[in-house]
């Protein structure tokens, strides 16, 4: 049985790298990552200020999960966003 493409690495020359140096090969990685970093990692990436949502684009540009990047558009709270991936997980497996 296949894979789905959405599950699996992205190629290489669209790795997520981090503010503070993480790079992310995959939604499974962006998930853990969520989890771990700091509230200034997160805002650095995902924040109203400067109308930014680094990984929501990363999963609509490089992942190729329009929904995914869609429900996570107008999300600003961390453990919310961390929540919505793995929902969105959860539906895929």
């Amino acid at each position: 049985m296949e894979q789905c493409p959405i599950l699996v690495d992205v190629p290489t020359t669209e790795l997520f790298r981090t503010c503070n140096g993480v790079v992310l090969h995959n939604i499974y990685e962006l998930a853990t990552f969520l989890q771990a970093c700091s509230e200034y990692d997160f805002r650095y990436h995902v924040n109203q200020d400067h109308h930014k949502n680094d990984f929501a684009i990363w999963i609509r540009e490089s992942i190729h999960d329009t929904t995914l990047a869609h429900d996570l558009d107008g999300t600003l709270d961390r453990e919310q966003y961390v929540h919505t991936i793995k929902e969105h997980l959860k539906q895929l497996a």
